[in-house]
């Protein structure tokens, strides 16, 4: 099994959402935990189907300001158990197994002098629970002071109610590969922090103790995504069935679509005669697609690997114009701007799901 958190900025942004889309096709998670999605619980209803989930659960945004969601595949039992502003509180269990686990997405609160009403949170539904824990999100804070480059030095009165609620819901680090920091303020003077983790419990180690945590490259937004990869052992994972097939909005844009839908569907077949014709033109997308668009997503993923590098280095002036160019590429790639030969392509829209 794998997850994905990401404090997402906003996905009323239409690159955002199609990011989100580049990160779910790429990694193929079986839960996502969102923050910040700055949506209604009835609009990421529609954004659940678009993404190519089962279900979802999600909490409304106030107004332009937070916003949780959870969206999981028919693989996994997921049953919430409460929820607020600040965290998804979940059962979880794979489907077919009857090994039952304590599931949190949470957000911390902006406001630092408010985060200890959260941290208070935090340790009373920790002890709630006898099953094993794993809690991941944006918690807003750190746990040290090596864990922030740049600013103003935390006080470590402003850790220690982090701390302590850690330590009182006897919580492990899982620590991480790839990118120390999981967020930057993306200004010259640059400041990072590493505010986004997966904290486990000792009794969910046991259970998967091959499990690890990766922190994704920059994507549209401040929060890189935190990859999840979780294990009973080192053997390598799989996915059975096939790659569920999605419909581009985008492919409307090109003359060509038209014609190879009815070159498609028109083909002579046998047997049950629907069912046919949907396959033959489901394979002559997708081959055309290939032709058409493939060099999208591997510029996309140039980009991607191209900031991650970037975001290594530390801060300075050079550094900063040059994430700034590359940020452009990837704004415009996933906005959908592509120019060829002189001439802009406009692509709008993000993908249905069929």
């Amino acid at each position: 099994m794998n997850a994905l958190c990401w404090n997402c900025q906003g996905l009323g942004d239409s690159r955002v959402v199609q990011a989100l889309l580049e990160l779910i096709q790429h990694h193929r998670p079986l839960v996502v935990f969102l923050c910040e999605t700055k949506c209604s619980d009835v609009a990421m209803v529609q954004k659940q189907r678009s993404l190519g989930f089962d279900k979802s659960f999600s909490v409304s945004s106030n107004g332009r300001s937070g916003g949780l969601s959870v969206l999981w595949m028919e693989e996994v039992v997921i049953d919430v158990i409460s929820s607020l502003a600040n965290h998804i509180d979940m059962e979880c269990r794979l489907g077919g197994l009857e090994v039952r686990w304590h599931l949190m997405g949470f957000y911390g609160h902006l406001v630092t002098v408010n985060r200890h009403l959260y941290w208070s949170l935090l340790a009373d539904l920790g002890q709630r629970s006898s099953l094993p824990w794993i809690c991941l999100g944006d918690f807003n804070e750190v746990l040290s002071v090596d864990e922030q480059l740049g600013g103003n030095q935390r006080k470590e009165s402003q850790m220690d109610g982090f701390r302590e609620a850690v330590h009182a819901c006897q919580l492990i680090d899982m620590g991480f590969v790839v990118n120390s920091y999981t967020w930057t303020d993306n200004r010259e003077h640059e400041v990072r922090c590493r505010l986004d983790r997966v904290f486990v419990s000792q009794p969910w180690l046991n259970l998967f103790p091959a499990s690890w945590v990766c922190h994704l490259n920059p994507s549209k937004s401040d929060h890189l995504p935190i990859w999840v990869e979780i294990r009973c052992s080192t053997a390598s994972p799989s996915r059975k069935g096939r790659k569920r097939f999605r419909f581009e909005k985008m492919w409307l844009k090109e003359e060509s679509c038209e014609g190879i839908i009815s070159l498609a569907w028109n083909k002579s077949v046998s047997g049950f005669q629907v069912c046919e014709k949907i396959r033959f033109t489901r394979c002559a997308l997708l081959a055309w697609q290939r032709e058409v668009f493939g060099f999208t997503k591997a510029e996309i993923a140039k980009v991607w690997d191209k900031l991650g590098v970037l975001f290594k280095h530390p801060p300075s002036a050079e550094l900063y114009a040059a994430r700034g160019s590359y940020w452009v590429n990837l704004i415009h790639f996933l906005g959908g701007r592509r120019c060829i030969g002189g001439n802009v392509r406009v692509y709008s829209g993000y993908r249905k799901g069929i």
